[in-house]
């Protein structure tokens, strides 16, 4: 199994915003990597690839949730 791992922006996206990105053949080896805009990402039409995105970790929130006891 291929997987394709996209390293998501912190910033809006929109058409000039490029994205890191690798392309693993079989989770041990790098095919491809590189930095391009959404429509140059690699292909995934094969049924056997599993797309991962990645969000920035100062795009995360941890909010405190109170479970009523």
């Amino acid at each position: 199994m291929s997987n394709l791992i996209v390293i998501l922006p912190l910033s809006t996206p929109d058409a000039s915003v490029e994205y890191d990105y690798v392309l693993s053949t079989g989770g041990n080896t790098v095919a491809r990597a590189g930095r391009v805009a959404a429509p140059l990402l690699p292909s995934v039409a094969q049924s056997a690839v599993e797309v991962v995105a990645v969000a920035p970790a100062q795009a995360l929130s941890w909010p405190r949730a109170y479970i009523p006891m």
